[in-house]
């Protein structure tokens, strides 16, 4: 089941490197909502996978779109400045809605402005109930410099709407070694 509107979204980094995307359902207990294996998803390269550090971001204000071609949503961008030898694994975790009756909405990452990729697309049921999205990506061998991960949107028609009380979307970026 989705969570209630204003529940805390975060990540749990496993001892293992494995990664939980998670929300909190009350003080002491939360629900699991995606789960990716280190050893499948090739969050990290082979011999590397020291974390170098991490940024985050966490929305502010309510975002809604009715754009057919992507936009940068509102709050939702990292900036980290990269090592030698790194990777960039970005997460986000977001509540999202729309309006119309075939309600379809894609969600990509975009890298120093460069073309959107881990792009997901998702066709809401009903038109207006809440979803939870969550996705990763990761930049592979990224150069020495400052870089900005932004996560973008669009809509194939209506309205969309992503962490409309504001505080349902959080991104994170993170540098890790591949040496």
């Amino acid at each position: 089941t989705s969570p209630v509107r204003g529940a805390t979204s975060f990540n749990v980094t496993t001892a293992a490197g494995d990664v939980a995307l998670c929300y909190a359902l009350t003080a002491t207990t939360m629900k699991v909502v995606d789960y990716f294996k280190r050893d499948g998803t090739a969050l990290v390269a082979a011999g590397g996978g020291r974390l170098r550090q991490r940024a985050y971001a966490a929305g502010a204000a309510a975002f809604t779109t009715t754009s057919t071609t992507y936009v940068s949503v509102t709050d939702m961008s990292v900036a980290l400045t990269t090592t030698a030898n790194a990777d960039l694994v970005v997460y986000a975790n977001f509540v999202t809605e729309i309006d119309t009756s075939s309600p379809i909405a894609t969600f990509a990452f975009s890298l120093d402005g460069a073309a959107e990729v881990g792009i997901k697309t998702n066709q809401m049921h009903t038109n207006g109930v809440d979803m939870i999205i969550s996705m990763f990506h990761r930049f592979a061998a990224v150069s020495v410099a400052a870089h900005t991960v932004v996560l973008r949107a669009k809509t194939a028609a209506g309205t969309l709407g992503v962490g409309l009380t504001g505080l349902d979307r959080n991104m994170m970026l993170e540098e890790i070694s591949t040496t």
